[in-house]
């Protein structure tokens, strides 16, 4: 479970090799990872308080942040 404000997340994998309780982030996962962390957390945190913290926990500019979630938003 991965808690980010008042937000807990939960996934169990099929399998895996070990158990950890740290959210792990794959290189290839953060854009992914952004998109579905807003969807779950912008009703309940302000959009720029939660663009500087997704910056932070995926290491990645809150511009890309910003492309790649309004980029998800729209019907296409």
């Amino acid at each position: 479970m991965f808690s980010f404000g008042s937000v807990d997340i939960r996934f169990v994998p099929d399998y895996y090799v070990l158990s950890t309780s740290h959210w792990i982030l794959y290189p290839w996962s953060r854009y992914e990872s952004a998109r579905l962390l807003w969807r779950q957390m912008s009703a309940q945190v302000p959009s720029e308080d939660l663009l500087s913290q997704l910056s932070s926990l995926l290491g990645l500019d809150e511009e890309k942040i910003r492309r790649v979630v309004l980029g998800a938003q729209q019907p296409g």
